[in-house]
């Protein structure tokens, strides 16, 4: 499942480099061009769209993880792991399907 979001979102913004009008209305009806465009969003939380340039980057800073989720060092970069589909759960053999970690 966490792939088929990450594939609907790479459609979603190579529409926003390739369509100016595409881009002007994900900036600004969000939610609704991500319904559109089949990408999932959970009940209850907003997705806002924002644009780096030539002279503006962004840098968000992620939620705080739940309790539920451990932060662990894997390659050298910080990943979430959740207990019920990562190797520290005692669980490894369960596919990730929870749209939040990064251990597929």
């Amino acid at each position: 499942m966490a792939n088929e979001q990450s594939k609907r979102m790479g459609v979603v913004i190579h529409k926003a480099w390739t369509d100016e009008a595409f881009r002007k209305r994900l900036l600004s009806d969000t939610m609704n061009v991500l319904k559109e465009t089949g990408v999932k969003v959970r009940e209850g939380v907003t997705v806002k769209v924002v644009e780096n340039t030539g002279t503006v980057s962004h840098l968000v800073i992620p939620a705080k993880p739940s309790p539920e989720f451990a932060l662990s060092r894997v390659a050298g970069q910080i990943a979430l792991q959740c207990p019920n589909c990562c190797p520290f759960s005692g669980d490894a053999e369960q596919p990730c399907d929870c749209d939040v970690c990064e251990c597929e």
